[in-house]
């Protein structure tokens, strides 16, 4: 397991399970406090940005704030997703509905690099529905049912097989957090 957070039960984790190690790679940046760039080793080889974006709530290494943290992470980042295939998965934070006036730097920019990169979203891939326009929230906005959001990706290289996406919703997982888990099965032989 690899973790990065700023109080020990608040922060974000890459596990992994049989025959895959992880390692933080070198070109780990905190002043990207929630983005964990990880080498996988194992039947399949492969990197992972792990993100829980702030945005809005993020900060400068000087304490100012900052709304375009992810596109800046990201674009940062983007020498290690070319260096092998990657998956770039977590909380955005964003949707492409959102205004573009609060957000600068908004999600949908950062929806081009991905494409620049060869990613795609598994979920927008399955679905085949239109970013900003998901039928399927990944968030209950302080646990409220009036409030459903789509803002938890988990972007791929296009080529990629993805045999099922399923966002897991329902009582126990309302009761465990405000965000569903996204889950992304992908097909691959070793």
């Amino acid at each position: 397991m690899k973790w990065i957070g700023q109080k020990d039960d608040l922060g974000l984790a890459v596990i992994s399970f049989n025959e895959y190690y992880l390692a933080r790679d070198v070109l780990f940046a905190p002043r990207y406090e929630l983005f964990l760039p990880i080498k996988v080793s194992g039947p399949m080889s492969c990197n992972i940005l792990a993100v829980w974006a702030y945005n809005h709530r993020s900060s400068l290494i000087d304490g100012k704030r900052r709304k375009s943290a992810t596109y800046d992470a990201i674009t940062y980042y983007e020498d290690f997703l070319r260096q092998r295939p990657s998956l770039v998965a977590g909380d955005f934070n964003s949707n492409p509905s959102w205004p573009k006036a609060k957000r600068p730097k908004q999600f949908s920019e950062t929806v081009e690099i991905f494409d620049k990169l060869g990613l795609t979203s598994a979920y927008h891939t399955w679905t085949n529905e239109i970013y900003g326009s998901e039928t399927q929230p990944t968030l209950l906005f302080r646990k409220s049912t009036a409030k459903p959001k789509h803002i938890d990706y988990c972007f791929l290289p296009v080529g990629w097989s993805v045999t099922s996406v399923t966002i897991l919703s329902g009582e126990y997982w309302t009761s465990q957090s405000d965000h569903f888990p996204l889950v992304v099965d992908i097909g691959f032989e070793p």
